[in-house]
């Protein structure tokens, strides 16, 4: 059987309409804030995207049906991606703040991958209309992970595809009932989160347009700022420690959340994935503040209070894949880099918008590692891996060892090509792991708040490349090449 042309483009219209619907709100507020020719800008583009995406929803169907195989969902979550990101584009270039059309993917690619790595070099002259889109794309990003990954995939495809899609639904469906419903709950908390989170912005001192788009970058873990120090330029340690906590719960399994509200508190804390980022968070924040308040590296003029400030917030950043950044940590000592580094290729919890690995994947990886030394010390007893006390099926195992070595090799290949245009290896690594990982900032020469505005045009094309197939889960990125995935035979 062949693919479902008919349900993919029925798809491909919904989610391109969403697209087009969204930029009447930043054409709106560059109205109110007197921004005439951008406003303009987003309203041209708004109506034609959503113009066309009404046609192809009406010439493949009125009613929106998600009756897919899992081929049919992977061409479709691909598609609607790309299609995102490069209609994303479109009022970055419009609207005149860049005429470069790498510029405008790499900005609208990062934003809808919850990646938040920029092109721009002056955030703040930047008009409100464009900071507001950068921020809801990445906001809107991370609304469509949630909604693939506990909503459309775990009820409308096979258990094996969700294996290979974000988020790891391949162990979050332990909690979930099958039921198109509960995405509704996720949705609430999703928002609920956003507007709680804005509200503190404000108790904190921000003013209204600068708590709506920060706590959109914290909640999504895109981290998009609109100044180029990021959460620096408040200078506000109330915010700091709210904007730590929040992006630590951003990066969350979100169906802990729904234990939450149905009564089953009690079990939240039993989750091994849940206790592993909590202890790797920890210890990593508590040995980052140790190494600074020894070596005085932030500032030879912070408290230790200060230094762990600073110490927590970065994991926090980092781990979350959320990438708000707060100092320069590439002034500071190697080992303090190097936990950040490491960091940022374990990535945040399964089923949230974090990037990178997946504490979950490390965690089966590790007991793969523990059994195989087992089997060595004991040849004939019998080690399974088991996760929350359940066994881990072979073949799930199996997956994640595999997207482990392609994570990898992806890493490897990624810094060889990306060194072609970068001038030192560290840059060229930094680039590939925060763009693969969906964590926006890198190790720069240039420091931890520089742009990518210096990169060469393929470099940027490459890199929003990185940015997409990370957030697809790689395979699926990749399958979509391949000559089998297009066959009628299968």
């Amino acid at each position: 059987m062949g693919l479902n042309y008919r349900t993919i483009f029925r798809a491909f219209g919904a989610a391109v309409f969403i697209v087009g619907a969204a930029m009447f709100i930043p054409a709106l507020v560059s109205l109110f804030f007197n921004e005439y020719a951008v406003s303009g800008g987003f309203t041209v583009c708004a109506v034609i995207i959503t113009g066309a995406a009404a046609l192809v929803v009406k010439l493949t169907g009125s009613r929106l049906r998600f009756e897919m195989k899992p081929r049919d969902a992977i061409a479709a979550v691909t598609l609607c991606w790309f299609a995102s990101s490069l209609l994303g584009a479109a009022p970055y270039m419009v609207c005149g703040v860049t005429y470069s059309a790498a510029d405008a993917f790499f900005e609208s690619a990062s934003g809808f991958t919850t990646t938040g790595a920029t092109c721009f070099a002056e955030l703040e002259d930047l008009p409100r209309g464009i900071l507001l889109w950068r921020s809801l794309t990445g906001w809107l990003g991370g609304l469509e992970i949630i909604a693939l990954t506990l909503g459309i995939l775990p009820v409308y495809a096979s258990n094996q595809l969700s294996v290979q899609f974000e988020s790891s639904v391949l162990l979050s469906e332990r909690y979930l009932p099958k039921s198109g419903g509960i995405s509704r709950l996720f949705y609430t908390i999703y928002f609920g989160f956003t507007i709680l989170l804005s509200i503190c912005y404000l108790f904190g001192g921000m003013n209204f347009f600068d708590a709506l788009t920060h706590s959109m970058g914290v909640v999504s873990t895109s981290g998009f700022s609109n100044y180029d120090i990021g959460a620096s330029s408040f200078n506000s340690g109330f915010i700091n420690w709210i904007t730590s906590a929040a992006m630590l719960f951003a990066a969350m399994n979100f169906t802990l959340y729904y234990r939450l509200f149905t009564g089953r508190r009690r079990l939240i804390l039993k989750d091994e994935e849940l206790r592993s980022y909590l202890a790797l968070f920890a210890c990593t924040s508590v040995l980052i503040a140790v190494s600074l308040i020894s070596t005085n590296a932030a500032d030879a003029s912070n408290t230790p209070v200060q230094d762990l400030e600073l110490a927590v917030f970065e994991a926090a950043a980092t781990l979350s894949t959320t990438g708000m950044r707060n100092a320069d940590y590439t002034l500071w000592p190697p080992f303090c880099q190097m936990i950040l580094l490491s960091l940022m290729a374990a990535g945040g919890c399964s089923a949230s918008p974090a990037g990178g690995l997946k504490i979950v994947r490390g965690l089966i990886v590790f007991k793969l590692i523990r059994r195989n030394i087992s089997r060595r010390l004991h040849p004939n007893a019998f080690v399974s891996i088991k996760l929350d006390g359940k066994p881990v099926p072979s073949d799930v195992s199996a997956a994640v060892a595999g997207h482990a070595m392609l994570y990898a090799s992806a890493l490897l290949l990624g810094t060889l090509f990306v060194s072609i245009g970068e001038t030192d290896h560290m840059t060229a690594f930094g680039s590939v792991i925060s763009c693969l990982g969906n964590i926006g900032s890198g190790f720069s020469q240039d420091g931890a708040f520089a742009s990518y505005a210096s990169s060469p045009w393929a470099i940027k094309l490459f890199l929003s490349f990185l940015m997409i197939a990370g957030r697809l889960e790689l395979t699926t990125a990749l399958l979509v090449f391949t000559r089998q995935f297009w066959s009628n035979d299968r």
